[in-house]
């Protein structure tokens, strides 16, 4: 299959907000950790309102002071939404709990109303399901099909135990000339099934780069000066059960290969070799930062159809074609910026998610 010359990375992360407060006042602190848990009463609530349901896990509030500790919390599995300067907020299963129970001295306050119960999430109709996504990207490559070109790159956990039949697709956006032959920008969406944005802002790119292409003179030179491949969704298998309201992160890799009693999941974006398992990760399946068996255990971690490792700017910082790749990137997120403001997102979420591409 065609080689890619030079391959930048681009990991579109989705922001997981609008979480549910609305916490019990008479939570006993005896149901977590005595002596360490402040239960979050509803007058103290930050997050925008959202009903709960029992789920096995339970949101927490913990504070740090070093970043050793945050690295703590990722190691003993912790699945961090979001960190600030001074605490995080994420959410535990009973077996991560226990483990923070018995290692940590921090501050924790609970803002589930009771362990166990997280916030509900909803899938709303906009957002596109597998099937959706499949059915678009077929639609572009076949409208536009001498900028186009979609690829089934491998097939996905479920599909290769004969549980589901669900590949990972990726379309090749180039214009005229040998795209092997130019460098080469990849960008990957939806590691984490709960991040729907991931989906939705690749699909956007596709559409507008091709849309564009005879009408914008930035757009037309990129894509005659650049190959561009994008995956919009990494992790099909656990997409869909975020499509059933579930706030899952992980693939659906049952790890019976590790043991009969494990728990479900892979963190596809724990499981790239550059420096696997050197923090920031867990070893436990039981954790949402589990980053499997080995360094790309996961079938969908090394599309063929790329034929290329990938690498990141800093370890190529004197080689010209990623110098070339960094100004792509630019126009990249001009023309990404465009795309997120028609669509009426304001300029301070525009920002940072452009900061992911500069």
């Amino acid at each position: 299959m065609k080689r890619l010359t030079k391959v930048s990375s681009i990991f579109l992360a989705g922001v997981i907000s609008a979480l549910a407060v609305a916490c019990s006042n008479n939570v006993q602190q005896e149901e977590i950790f005595p002596n360490q848990v402040e239960a979050l009463s509803s007058e103290k609530g930050f997050l925008t309102s959202r009903s709960f349901e029992e789920t096995g896990y339970t949101i927490l509030k913990i504070f740090y002071t070093d970043k050793k500790q945050l690295t703590s919390l990722n190691e003993l599995g912790m699945d961090v939404w979001t960190v600030q300067d001074n605490f995080v907020i994420g959410q535990a299963n009973a077996k991560v709990m226990g483990r923070l129970k018995k290692n940590l001295s921090l501050k924790i306050e609970m803002l589930s109303p009771k362990e166990g119960f997280s916030a509900r999430n909803n899938f709303d109709k906009g957002y596109h399901t597998y099937e959706q996504t499949l059915a678009e990207l077929k639609d572009l490559s076949t409208k536009y099909p001498t900028l186009s070109k979609l690829y089934d790159i491998g097939d996905t956990w479920e599909k290769k135990k004969g549980l589901a039949n669900r590949d990972i697709w990726a379309i090749q956006l180039t214009g005229k000339g040998d795209g092997s032959k130019k460098p080469g920008i990849v960008f990957f969406g939806n590691h984490h099934a709960r991040e729907l944005v991931t989906v939705e802002i690749p699909l956007k790119l596709i559409k507008h780069l091709l849309e564009n292409y005879d009408k914008n003179p930035d757009i037309k030179n990129m894509l005659d000066t650049t190959e561009i491949w994008v995956v919009p969704m990494v992790n099909p298998d656990g997409h869909t059960l975020a499509e059933k309201g579930q706030n899952w992160r992980k693939n659906k890799n049952d790890n019976k290969d590790i043991g009969p009693n494990e728990t479900l999941g892979v963190d596809l974006n724990r499981n790239y070799g550059y420096q696997w398992n050197t923090g920031g990760t867990s070893d436990s399946t039981s954790s949402d930062t589990f980053h499997g068996k080995e360094a790309f255990s996961e079938p969908i971690k090394r599309p063929k159809v790329l034929d290329a490792e990938i690498v990141r700017f800093k370890n190529n910082n004197e080689n010209k074609q990623t110098k070339r790749c960094c100004c792509c990137c630019s126009t990249l997120a001009s023309t990404l910026a465009s795309t997120l403001a028609s669509e009426g997102i304001g300029k301070s979420m525009q920002q940072k998610l452009l900061s992911i591409i500069r």
